[in-house]
């Protein structure tokens, strides 16, 4: 370690972290780093340029640490983000600034803001370019490599807190037609939501919001359409966790579980995302396909939620578990690497509906699937990824064509499915809309067959409309 130079005002740190400062921006402080490690490189141990560089450090620290006293920096996708909130600006400096720090190789910088000039020296030096030097690693973080200790730690694939507040959610459905599915979809904001923002989760919010599905959802056959239909909307938050945990306790029933069971399924089923509150909004919403780097990132996810939900009072373990299992694969493999472990059983039925739900739902980088070749996909994961017996009783149970999709007969009627058949998924009984997509009362059972035992109609296609309300005949289990 290089030689000790005067300190840089540690006491007037800790007496700025007390008090209120202005807004600050991290660029000052990247840009005070690297001066820092230029002049190392450049002078001898106790130069004054290396002083005045530590004291430009250590004034950039002031301006910036918030009351918690540390510093927090993080540079992921090409964007600064300071305690977790992103700041961009259309500089060419900044971005080269950016630019630099990612060829480097560090992704978060944490620094105390009682740190002294050794521990800033010694911080600036074990940066060394791409690879820093392995003497000065410090302990395992996750996953994460980090480089230094105490009051500095430079880490890579370091997790962002987006701090994303629950009523930033752009891509909400425009309507919530079904007043069961609406009122859910607000008790979810208020508990999963603000745990998906950066704060606490209460158990018995959780409860509340289980047995609201349960119950008043589930008995819903609209609110049921709802969810199984086509959704030209992101939902990887809280609405994401509605609609597992309520496909999830219907497939529950279905395969026979106990209400006991169920119970603790269901809780496991809405919080098994929970992890995704530590991954970069800028991530999650990406149009594109993401580097390989942010793939690392995302497939963080799930030990981030078992870690959380370990810690959080009042939860049942299984919700742990499945959070951590429920991308790994039936036949082995998936993410995390857990070695040969098979997946509990919850964590399989969660598995199934999850990619369904995935599949239904709108992406940056896609349109949605219709619930048909949603189907289909499950049915190519089965054996391999999913647990087959699992995707049969899931696809018995919505069937190819789910109430309330909208679809085009091979002899051109246009209706709505109100009923499926477990026994003849792909041939549900419709109600013919109008035109304006009205329905008229006119019914059509498509499993009919003539004289001879053939079918008089086929589903032709399914068409990407809204939900249309009529009397719906809930799928069995439900």
């Amino acid at each position: 370690m290089g030689g000790v130079v005067g300190a840089p005002q540690g006491s007037r740190l800790m007496e700025a972290a007390s008090r209120p400062r202005p807004q600050s921006d991290p660029f000052d402080v990247l840009r005070a780093f690297q001066g820092l490690r230029r002049s190392l490189a450049l002078y001898p141990p106790g130069h004054r340029i290396i002083t005045k560089s530590v004291d430009e450090l250590s004034r950039a620290l002031e301006r910036t640490a918030p009351d918690s006293g540390l510093v927090r920096i993080q540079l992921l996708s090409g964007v600064a983000h300071l305690d977790g909130r992103p700041f961009r600006t259309a500089s060419r400096a900044h971005a080269d600034l950016v630019s630099e720090w990612a060829a480097i190789g560090v992704d978060c910088l944490e620094i105390a803001a009682d740190a002294g000039a050794d521990a800033l020296i010694e911080a600036a030096r074990s940066v060394e370019g791409p690879a820093a030097r392995p003497s000065a690693r410090g302990p395992d973080t996750g996953g994460r490599e980090a480089v230094g200790a105490g009051p500095i730690r430079l880490t890579r694939l370091a997790p962002v807190e987006t701090r994303l507040p629950a009523y930033e959610w752009p891509d909400a459905p425009a309507s919530v037609q079904a007043a069961s599915y609406a009122s859910t979809l607000d008790l979810a904001r208020e508990t999963v939501g603000v745990a998906f923002a950066g704060h606490a989760l209460r158990a018995d919010g959780v409860d509340a919001l289980l047995d609201k599905i349960s119950g008043e959802l589930l008995d819903d056959s609209f609110a049921i359409a709802e969810i199984l239909a086509i959704k030209r909307y992101e939902n990887h938050t809280f609405c994401h966790s509605v609609h597992v945990g309520a496909l999830a306790i219907l497939l529950a029933r279905r395969i026979g579980l106990s209400r006991e069971r169920i119970a603790v399924l269901g809780e496991a089923a809405l919080l098994h995302d929970i992890g995704k509150r530590q991954i970069p909004v800028e991530i999650l919403r990406k149009p594109g396909k993401l580097t390989r780097r942010e793939r690392r990132i995302v497939e963080r996810h799930p030990v981030f939620g078992a870690e959380f939900l370990a810690g959080t009072p009042g939860l049942g373990e299984l919700s742990a578990t499945v959070a951590l299992e429920h991308h790994r694969h039936f036949g082995g493999g998936g993410y995390p690497d857990l070695g040969g472990r098979v997946p509990h059983e919850a964590s399989q039925v969660i598995a199934v509906v999850d990619v369904y739900e995935a599949l239904t739902g709108a992406r940056p980088y896609r349109e949605p699937l219709s619930p048909d070749k949603a189907c289909l996909i499950l049915a190519r994961m089965a054996g391999e990824q999913l647990n087959p017996a699992l995707v049969r009783a899931f696809v018995g149970l919505i069937s190819f064509f789910p109430i309330g999709s909208v679809v085009r007969t091979t002899r051109g009627e246009v209706g709505v499915v109100i009923r499926t058949h477990a026994d003849d998924p792909l041939h549900p009984q419709i109600e013919v809309l109008s035109p304006e997509l009205d329905p008229t009362g006119r019914r059509i059972d498509l499993s009919e067959r003539d004289e001879r035992g053939r079918y008089a109609r086929h589903v032709a296609e399914t068409l990407r409309h809204e939900v249309v309300q009529t009397e719906f005949v809930a799928p069995a289990g439900a």
